[in-house]
């Protein structure tokens, strides 16, 4: 049963109904607890749109995060290509110089050839030593990407 002009809250209805027979010995109380209902009701506006605000900022934290994260590995992933780069033009680089070296002096010197073969010994090693390097600089960036990966769980 709804009346026109009566709220269909229970409590309200109550209060109203008094109201409208003209009891205004509650006055006052229903005054004072109607707008007690009013304050709480903007209350729970506030805190749910403060939730909202909350959850939109850190929604923008994550994504900031993200992209943050997609940076450092495009840094890094372009870091180890330069580095590579680097590495394989040097080695060219020095075994075309023993070539060159080679082909200089074809005569049976021995003493100069034993020198070349050291030379292109010592190149062989140094070589080993880069790919070595080469090698740990890969661990390395693989063990950092690694662990920059989101934590599961949160």
């Amino acid at each position: 049963l709804c009346l026109v002009g009566i709220p269909k809250d229970p409590l309200r209805s109550r209060f109203a109904m008094a109201s409208m027979q003209g009891n205004d010995l509650f006055g006052d109380a229903q005054a004072y607890l109607q707008k007690a209902l009013e304050e709480a009701a903007a209350i729970n506006r506030l805190v749910a749109q403060q939730e909202a605000d909350r959850k939109a900022e850190l929604e923008e934290v994550k994504r900031l995060l993200e992209e943050q994260r997609f940076k450092r590995r495009d840094t890094v992933a372009k870091m180890k290509d330069e580095f590579e780069t680097y590495v394989h033009g040097k080695l060219d680089q020095m075994f075309e110089e023993v070539e060159v070296l080679k082909n200089l002096d074809d005569d049976d010197d021995t003493e100069q050839k034993a020198e070349i073969q050291a030379i292109v010994s010592d190149m062989h090693q140094f070589k080993a030593g880069l790919v070595g390097i080469s090698h740990s600089w890969r661990q390395l960036m693989m063990t950092t990407l690694e662990g920059e990966e989101p934590q599961h769980g949160d």
